[in-house]
């Protein structure tokens, strides 16, 4: 019971062109498959899906079987900030501010189901931890940024992390 459901919404039919997940997440236990994105009807090949097996983040877009695997990247009760992003046909991967791999990918990321974030649409693979400053959209930051937006979030993540708001704009 503690997931996130949107309704269909069209702004997240990404089509076959630029995007981006990301977010940072706490894993409590990585024994077993852990659901962090999920857009489909039942867990199999024809979803799009951000999941944790073991100690692997792995991410299927529509079409393709499990397109990227970060391998051996996760530690329990650990922050860690994962990028999902694709520009120009090619789908990235970075953890951690730090470019993983990418893929040469053009599968269209249009789904007519709800977006879940935690858990898989049917309830399986729930995620057990915390999910924080998750979001999506229709562009894909550079490498540069990716770093560079790691670097601004990872203090709210440490023991005793502070946060202040300030600027003009």
């Amino acid at each position: 019971s503690n997931y996130l459901e949107q309704p269909y919404n069209s702004d997240l039919d990404f089509g076959t062109g630029d995007f981006s997940i990301s977010g940072w997440f706490e894993i409590d236990n990585i024994v077993g498959d852990k659901c962090l994105y999920y857009r489909g009807t039942a867990l199999d090949t024809d979803d799009t899906v951000i999941y944790m097996n073991a100690a692997n983040i792995k991410f299927r877009s529509h079409d393709t079987a499990d397109i990227i695997t970060a391998s051996n990247v996760l530690s329990a009760n650990t922050w860690v900030n994962l990028v999902v992003a694709r520009s120009s046909g090619v789908t990235s991967m970075y953890v951690n501010g730090a470019y993983v791999t990418s893929v040469a990918n053009t599968d269209t990321m249009t789904r007519t189901e709800p977006l879940f974030i935690g858990v898989v649409a049917t309830g399986i693979a729930p995620f057990v931890g915390s999910i924080a400053l998750f979001r999506t959209g229709a562009t894909a930051p550079t490498a540069a940024q990716i770093l560079e937006i790691y670097e601004a979030e990872k203090p709210l993540f440490q023991e005793n992390g502070k946060c202040v708001l300030h600027g003009t704009s």
